[in-house]
């Protein structure tokens, strides 16, 4: 749904929690009663999803709520941070046993050959399920299967050939897939997936909810897919995206994660380096930056392949893809992200300026200080001799940023140095953004220095950030005051002052400052 006011003030960084929250909320509502929430197959789920099931899980301990996570693996998907937890272990050689038995029944088998199934399976449960259908099948235990793979892949094979073909054609989309998606493609080869064929397949494929199905597991998937020659997968992929495209009816930007897959594997650049962007910029807005990341690398091998792209266009994408890395706290990506679009604008100072100066940000973010002065310096010395009101606010932003740097480095005298020469830079060309911060850091020096007018250039940086709706900035410049107020002993402005910082925290989704405003207000009351 579009954005409400409110909800487009969220600062990006605070977005996921924020709607994890109004989650939670809904669902207080939703389950009045004590309730058992289930969540199957987490090493599935993607980054988005992960990320509200996490917040949603740290409160159910305060609710009525039973959350109940199976998976498979360690780390991907969703790990749940708490609870109990419950590892399956191998199956004993007697628990086998005793399964082997009572599976048999009908046909009892002689010690040697239960011997030997329990052996053969290892203490996996599916695994020995599948020896005993394979033993009840063939009468014998002379010729066992190696492995589970082994069994499906014999599972497979022994379908009818057409049939065989249409399970290896539903590979091609995934675990799960929409039905008539996949019979576009199957008619154009004179196959079908009719209720006879389900019903033949019924062993691989289950439903999963209207008009679609899912393969029973993945490694039954990824079996079938092997089973496909490169050449022939190719193909089958690209057919799949053209399916899904006439299915779409002018739509298609709306499965740009699936058609970039498929084209991206199929070996169409200029269809993987179009619909790969689309999906990136999709799982931005999502804040996915997982996902995006993977886009923007997708969209980054396709586009060596795809002639006439400017480099300007290249380098956009890495930048994009240091931006995700960066929100993602993934900094060494991000830096050597923006490292490489940098080299592909030589020509353009003012560009790699830009660049330079994300880079700062990212080494900043690193508590790498140094480094991040010296691309702040680097980014000014580009832009010198260009002559260009852009330039001037590069520079104007960068001497800003050296002075913020600084100033978290705890070093109000240079601090206070840099941030004048950047505002006598930054008022020169109009750039409000580095007046902002550069009076911001000029106010707190003074503040720790001792010396008179902190709360005069702060509120002068609140007044520009006011102007260029900035409200971190606001929330930031309203603590400030807050502080200074509290130190003049003027303890009824410090309250106002607070109370406008509380709301700003509020606004922007971040608790963390709502704790501290709060925290502040307490301590004058």
């Amino acid at each position: 749904v579009p954005d409400t006011p409110e909800a487009a003030a969220i600062e990006p960084r605070f977005r996921m929690d924020r709607l994890a929250d109004a989650v939670v909320r809904l669902l207080d509502q939703v389950f009045a009663d004590p309730a058992v929430i289930n969540v199957g197959g987490a090493q599935w789920m993607d980054e988005a999803s992960a990320h509200l099931l996490a917040r949603f899980t740290s409160t159910a301990s305060e609710r009525p709520w039973a959350i109940v996570v199976t998976r498979r693996g360690d780390e991907e998907g969703f790990v749940p941070s708490e609870g109990r937890v419950f590892k399956l272990m191998e199956l004993t050689d007697e628990e086998s046993e005793e399964l082997v038995i009572e599976a048999t029944k009908a046909t009892p088998l002689r010690p040697h050959e239960i011997e030997a199934v329990v052996a053969r399976g290892g203490g996996n449960p599916l695994f020995l399920d599948e020896i005993l259908r394979v033993v009840r099948e063939t009468g014998s235990t002379d010729e066992l299967p190696d492995s589970l793979g082994t069994v499906v892949s014999a599972g497979i094979d022994a379908l009818p050939p057409l049939t065989r073909r249409v399970l290896r054609y539903c590979s091609v989309f995934g675990r799960s897939f929409r039905i008539a998606t996949v019979q576009r493609i199957l008619t154009e080869d004179d196959l079908d997936l009719d209720a006879g064929t389900r019903q033949l397949l019924s062993e691989f494929l289950e439903p999963a909810g209207e008009g679609r199905l899912r393969f029973r597991t993945a490694m039954v998937r990824d079996v079938a897919y092997d089973g496909l020659s490169f050449k022939r997968r190719k193909e089958i992929h690209l057919r799949a995206a053209a399916a899904i495209e006439e299915e779409a009816a002018g739509h298609a930007d709306e499965s740009a994660d699936q058609l970039a897959m498929h084209y991206a594997v199929g070996g169409d650049a200029e269809r993987t380096w179009h619909y790969a962007r689309i999906a990136a910029e999709k799982a931005r807005r999502a804040f996915a930056n997982t996902e995006a990341a993977t886009q923007y690398e997708r969209v980054l091998e396709a586009v060596r392949r795809v002639p006439g792209v400017p480099d300007s266009d290249r380098s956009a994408v890495w930048a994009q893809l240091g931006d995700v890395r960066e929100q993602s706290g993934l900094l060494d990506g991000a830096i050597d992200a923006y490292r490489r679009a940098y080299r592909l604008v030589a020509d353009d100072p003012v560009a790699q300026g830009e660049m330079l100066l994300k880079r700062a940000l990212a080494r900043w973010r690193a508590a790498q200080y140094t480094t991040a002065l010296s691309d702040t310096t680097r980014a000014r010395r580009l832009v010198e001799s260009v002559g260009s009101k852009e330039a001037a606010g590069l520079a104007a932003r960068a001497s800003a940023f050296s002075a913020h740097i600084k100033q978290r480095q705890e070093k109000p005298q240079e601090a206070l140095r840099r941030a004048n020469a950047a505002l006598e830079e930054a008022i020169a060309v109009g750039e409000l953004s580095a007046q902002a911060r550069a009076y911001s850091v000029v106010g707190w020096a003074h503040l720790v220095m001792g010396m008179d007018g902190a709360q005069q250039l702060t509120e002068e940086a609140f007044n520009l950030y006011e102007e260029l709706d900035d409200l971190v900035g606001q929330q930031q410049m309203s603590n400030n005051l807050g502080v200074i107020a509290y130190f003049d002993g003027n303890w009824s402005a410090a309250l106002e002052y607070y109370e406008r910082s509380l709301e700003g925290s509020r606004l922007l989704g971040n608790v963390v400052d709502v704790g501290t405003a709060e925290a502040n207000i307490g301590e004058v009351l």
